[in-house]
């Protein structure tokens, strides 16, 4: 299946981001308003879902958010019995990473850690390691959105590559997209030479029109690629 990103825009940059986050750092200062929760609650819970019917929470997986913006997932994953301990939450943006730690120190999450860090940094596994569970909640969507040079790669085709080196073996990804459905998210992330494959459909509550049924939204599950 072909498939191709959509076109560029402000929501692919950092500025764009750090900018978001700058009004919502000063907004939790002020109001202790914690900020959007991207996709809505309803992604969450059923990521939450998801994830508590593949792994225990007695076994202590490691977890990493791409993209955590402010680190409401994680938190959510604690409620259901995870340990913050176990959680690493990742962004570029460093308003977001502040946001995020500042949420996390008043919900007393203890061991939970958030790191400004660039997805892309080539030396990004060994800063790191590895993973049982990595969750993206739109983080693709706005990588796919990326400014890209004449000529140059698009920084979507680099990032399942750099997934799978960071999942432990066996290890799962959950994507949610807006942008992609499906068997597009297939099609771009369980390629020969990615690293991952396909692994679940995550259902997710669906509407009805005209006789068709149908989500806004893609949440899928893939695995590190078995040798």
């Amino acid at each position: 299946m072909e498939t191709v990103d959509p076109a560029s825009s402000r929501l692919g940059t950092r500025e764009h981001w750090d900018a978001c986050y700058r009004r919502e750092v000063t907004n939790y200062a002020e109001l202790e308003d914690e900020g959007e929760i991207w996709f809505g609650e309803d992604s969450e819970e059923t990521v939450v879902d998801f994830v508590t019917e593949h792994f225990e929470p007695s076994s202590s997986p490691r977890i990493l958010d791409v993209g955590t913006g402010n680190g409401h997932l994680l938190h959510v994953l604690v409620e259901a019995g995870f340990l913050p301990r176990t959680m690493l939450g990742i962004d570029y943006s460093q308003p977001a990473i502040d946001l995020a730690r500042a949420i996390a120190t008043k919900r007393e999450a203890d061991g939970m850690r958030f790191e400004t860090v660039d997805l892309f940094d080539a030396a990004l596994e060994d800063r790191l390691g590895q993973f049982d569970l990595i969750l993206d909640k739109g983080t693709f969507d706005a990588i796919s959105l990326a400014p890209t040079d004449d000529g140059n790669e698009p920084l979507s085709a680099r990032f399942a590559p750099i997934i799978a080196r960071l999942l432990a073996p066996d290890g799962l990804l959950v994507i949610t997209s807006c942008n992609f459905t499906i068997d597009e998210l297939k099609a771009k992330l369980a390629t020969p030479t990615s690293g991952l494959e396909y692994y679940a459909h995550v259902p997710r509550p669906t509407f009805s029109f005209g006789g068709h049924k149908g989500s806004t939204l893609a949440t899928v599950s893939f695995r590190r690629a078995r040798a």
